[in-house]
């Protein structure tokens, strides 16, 4: 019998990398804790944070509110042509019923084929403008996420500062 202790029995765990592991990625994060002050001065942080938060959050709704007008954008270039597509289809109708019957036998096949072509540019142009939206809210969001990674370090380091000068306010202080 064996004097050991089995704390993780993982035939993946291994204790000597998750340690090495471990040291190389901690990091120690300072406290925003803001013991010490009275009620004005948490009072004070409480709105300092607050007014952080919203400046965060007024700058991804700016990209929320780019990425609406792209879709009613893209809806309406769809709409439009589809518009366009349709009077033109319906003008070779009215051209096809207004024709004798010997001239709709002859005609029928090529007017035919024409509205299918229409058809099938339509159906391309409705791909293509839901691609370039696509592609256009894809950078934007990724720009969005580039940026609100740096917002979040550049906020934090403001709400520090600005802690910190509460903290050194007499004041703010017990």
């Amino acid at each position: 019998m064996t004097n050991e202790i089995l704390h993780y029995a993982s035939p993946y765990y291994d204790p000597v990398k998750a340690h090495e592991y471990y040291m190389k990625h901690r990091e120690l994060k300072g406290r925003n804790s803001t013991a010490g002050l009275n009620d004005e001065g948490k009072a004070a942080a409480s709105y300092v944070k607050e007014q952080l938060t919203t400046e965060r959050k007024a700058n991804k709704e700016d990209t929320t509110n780019q990425i609406d007008k792209l879709r009613e954008q893209k809806k309406s270039n769809i709409a439009a042509h589809k518009a366009a597509m349709q009077r033109q289809i319906d003008q070779l109708r009215a051209k096809l019923s207004s024709m004798s019957s010997a001239d709709k036998q002859k005609n029928r096949a090529r007017i035919s084929s024409s509205i299918s072509a229409l058809r099938e540019q339509n159906a391309a142009e409705r791909e293509r403008l839901n691609a370039e939206f696509q592609a256009q809210s894809k950078s934007l969001r990724t720009a969005q996420k580039e940026t609100n990674k740096n917002l979040k370090t550049e906020y934090d380091d403001k709400y520090l500062s600005e802690l910190e000068k509460i903290k050194a306010n007499p004041a703010f202080q017990k």
